[in-house]
């Protein structure tokens, strides 16, 4: 991903107040349900803000930027100069050749995806999960998902990380959240969930009453009214994905289809009313 600071417009001192004020006008500008919006750069503005959007995210991201593999500067053991020699070996050779690599801070992060389902975010998750970290290092994991999380979020584990040198403090872990799709509803606009509803030609011109299930399991009555077109869309209220940190929670939208019918010779024979039914 490009640099994030660089995709806001802001400065890498900007405040908190300053980065939210500059997302919001880019998400407003290119926003999917806007003239001239695009959805692959909401997405990017989307990302780049939620890497950047705190002290904690910005650090989140700044340590998955770093590569885990870097070497050690091999005089920084004193007493033998010559006590890390293996390391120039193994991490000296690269580009641009034979050199010296700074020594690092402390062990390096490791990164794991974990999938779940859309319901699964709706409901949120607890999971106790063992992970191979490498170097036959197995570790047990007690995973809270929140509600409403989304896809591409990080949960950060301090300290939890690969411990390949002892000498050094343990890296962190971070579990990558991957969203699986789901066969009836879509996500939309972070906390909207679009389903759809199909009606034939004469329920479209005559208008009638369907019933659709949210993601919760409840059952809702809509009312299709007469001279509905394709892609109508109809809105039930906070119905949606669950908000998080105090938001409302979006709203479930309906997006009506209509059957057209495929007619045979004899079909056209029919009357009108009961070609519209097919």
């Amino acid at each position: 991903m490009s640099d994030p600071w660089t995709i806001l417009g802001v400065d890498k001192n900007a405040t908190d107040s300053d980065i939210k004020t500059a997302y919001r006008k880019l998400a407003q500008k290119h926003h999917p349900d806007r003239d001239g919006g695009s959805a692959d750069r909401f997405k990017e503005v989307n990302d780049a803000y939620q890497n950047i959007k705190d002290q904690d995210a910005r650090q989140t991201w700044e340590a998955s930027q770093v590569d885990p593999r870097q070497g050690f500067n091999p005089f920084a053991n004193r007493g033998d100069p010559f006590g890390n020699l293996h390391e120039i070996f193994r991490g000296g050779f690269g580009q641009g050749g034979f050199g010296f690599r700074q020594q690092p801070q402390r062990n390096r992060d490791i990164q794991i995806q974990y999938d779940i389902s859309l319901q699964e975010v709706y409901t949120g998750v607890k999971r106790t999960l063992n992970i191979n970290i490498g170097n036959n290092q197995t570790l047990q994991l007690n995973l809270n998902v929140p509600r409403g999380v989304e896809h591409g979020d990080k949960i950060r584990f301090a300290g939890m990380g690969a411990h390949d040198i002892s000498e050094l403090p343990k890296g962190d872990l971070y579990v990558i959240i991957r969203i699986l799709e789901h066969p009836r509803f879509k996500r939309f606009n972070r906390r909207d969930l679009i389903t759809k509803v199909t009606i034939n030609a004469l329920e479209a011109a005559i208008g009638c009453e369907e019933f659709v299930s949210g993601l919760s399991g409840q059952e809702f009555s809509i009312k299709i009214n007469k001279g509905t077109q394709p892609n109508t869309k109809l809105r039930i209220p906070e119905q949606g994905m669950p908000g998080r940190g105090g938001q409302r929670s979006g709203d479930l939208i309906i997006q009506v289809e209509i059957k057209v019918p495929i007619l045979s010779e004899e079909d056209l024979e029919l009357p009108l009313k009961d070609i519209l039914k097919k």
